[in-house]
């Protein structure tokens, strides 16, 4: 949960977010579709309740509540922000000199 500093817990006063992780035995192609969906700018189907999860085995899914006070929250999209305005301001490389071509010296095998 999100919440300004110094603000009760109220219902209203917080967002929710969330993590995901990966473990070094994953199929590329499960992490591949998960990326894909992240980028899909199609709106997605919230959910509020364990009980209307997308899956049928509710050990899979782990929901845990925790407090961040917004201004960690703040700070660190400042700094998304800026990391990824400076992404466009890099120079492209300059392209290397193609290797000269053999000298042909007239004889052959």
């Amino acid at each position: 949960m999100i919440r300004e500093p110094g603000s009760s817990p109220s219902r209203s006063a917080c967002i929710s977010a969330w993590q995901a992780r990966f473990g070094g035995l994953t199929p590329a192609r499960l992490v591949t579709a998960f990326t894909a969906a992240l980028a899909d700018p199609t709106p997605v189907a919230r959910s509020d309740s364990v009980h209307s999860l997308p899956t049928h085995d509710p050990n899979v899914v782990t929901r845990r509540p925790a407090d961040v006070l917004a201004v960690l929250v703040a700070g660190a999209l400042e700094e998304r922000v800026h990391t990824l305005a400076a992404r466009g301001t890099v120079p492209p490389a300059s392209q290397m000199p193609s290797a000269p071509l053999p000298v042909k010296n007239g004889r052959s095998r």
